[in-house]
């Protein structure tokens, strides 16, 4: 049944526009969520302003929907992911070695980091900062081990209080139960078909009801992978849907704020469906970005969009290492408290500067972590590899044909 969709499959070709705009979608999102945890940490809340020109309005309605952008990480993995795995089943080479190596090191190098840093800017903040102490139930080994193993918000918190840590979670579950789903249903065994059936229904169950629902997020993006192309012009594509889709996404995030704003403590099936509709709206941002500019892109091209490759490429460290540095600006601008600027030029001009630098500090930080992803999955192959190679070489030697070498 996979296989008859090997042909169909739709996953983009990095050469393409669309490659590009999809490293975009990352950075913009990755920095988006930087700037809506750090902007209540330096500014006064809303209700608190004096004045509250239109300008100011705008500013704070554009950098309160940091939550609803997550859901794009979620789309955009769902949609990658989604598609190497079953671009390989379909193939006939899935490998769960393969699978895990790729996913686990890519996770582990910036992970591991960035716990480490976590770890360091909690502690110079317990020095420097005794009275404000918010890491005692959070920065022990077992917690440290628990985030490590993606556990967090299930039996561990999340490490420090970095919060961000919490999607990596979801993530890492969603990578463990796609396949079984899919293997559930197109395993070569009818006992397999049952085990993975089964891995699936019991991780769902530990994983809870939270988790699995955003999974229906995720699978927006896995869907994409599948969907027909639209039957019109690329230009049609480019000129009209691409925008369109911008704009369905910037209404629905708008509508999805205000059922939020709405009901702070939305939860449940009702906040769960705010999201969903946002999400809905991204993936169609993805479908019209990912058909409308599927061709090559040109040699000028490329060096234009070649800076959304650069920002994406520490998307994903500014995304884990930013809040240990927020909560650290928290206590030593704020005396502990939110906010206490006003929206003012001089001090807008300064919340710029410290964005900067934290972007600075993340993409050192991945020039030998996230940058050196290649090497480090190099290096666990060959460790996973070392005990089966002087058996490989003996069975070499003696002509013999080795199963699945």
């Amino acid at each position: 049944m996979v296989k008859a969709l090997n042909g169909r499959l739709h996953v983009v070709d990095q050469r393409s526009k669309a490659a590009y705009y999809l490293h975009a979608l990352r950075w913009f999102s990755a920095f988006y969520v930087m700037i809506y945890h750090l902007r209540p940490v330096l500014f006064k809340g809303y209700e608190q302003l004096e004045q509250k020109s239109l300008l100011v309005k705008g500013l704070y309605a554009a950098t309160s929907i940091g939550n609803e952008f997550v859901m794009l990480f979620f789309v955009l993995s769902g949609y990658l992911i989604a598609g190497s795995v079953l671009r390989s089943v379909a193939a006939g080479t899935w490998s769960w070695k393969t699978y895990l190596l790729n996913r686990v090191t890519r996770l582990w190098v910036v992970l591991f980091a960035s716990l480490l840093l976590t770890y360091v800017w909690a502690r110079a903040q317990l020095f420097l900062f005794p009275q404000y102490d918010r890491f005692s139930d959070s920065l022990g080994w077992l917690d440290f081990v628990g985030n490590l193993l993606f556990l967090q918000g299930l039996v561990v918190p999340n490490y420090g209080e970095n919060i961000p840590l919490w999607s990596l979670c979801y993530e890492f579950w969603y990578y463990m139960i796609f396949p079984c789903l899919i293997l559930a249903f197109v395993a070569n065994r009818i006992w397999k078909r049952v085990v993975y059936g089964a891995a699936f229904l019991v991780m769902a169950v530990l994983l809870g009801k939270a988790i699995m629902l955003y999974f229906l997020i995720w699978l927006l993006g896995a869907a994409l992978v599948l969907v027909p192309a639209p039957r019109i012009s690329e230009r049609l594509l480019t000129r009209v849907a691409v925008p369109a889709a911008g704009c369905v996404s910037a209404v629905l995030l708008v509508a999805g704020k205000a059922v939020a704003g709405a009901n702070e403590h939305a939860a449940g099936l009702a906040g769960f469906l705010a999201v969903w509709f946002i999400s809905v709206g991204f993936a169609a941002l993805i479908y019209a970005i990912l058909h409308g500019y599927k061709r090559q892109a040109s040699v000028q091209e490329v060096k234009r969009l070649h800076v959304h490759v650069v920002l994406a490429g520490f998307s994903y460290t500014l995304y884990l290492t930013h809040y240990p540095i927020v909560n650290f600006v928290r206590v030593w601008l704020g005396d502990g408290k939110w906010g206490s600027w006003n929206p003012d030029l001089p001090h807008l001009l300064l919340a710029v500067v410290i964005a900067i630098a934290i972007c600075v500090y993340a993409w050192l930080l991945s020039l030998i972590t996230e940058a050196k992803t290649a090497e480090f999955r190099n290096f666990a192959k060959k460790l996973l590899d070392a005990p089966f190679r002087g058996k490989k070489s003996a069975f070499d030697a003696k002509g013999h044909h080795i199963q699945g070498s």
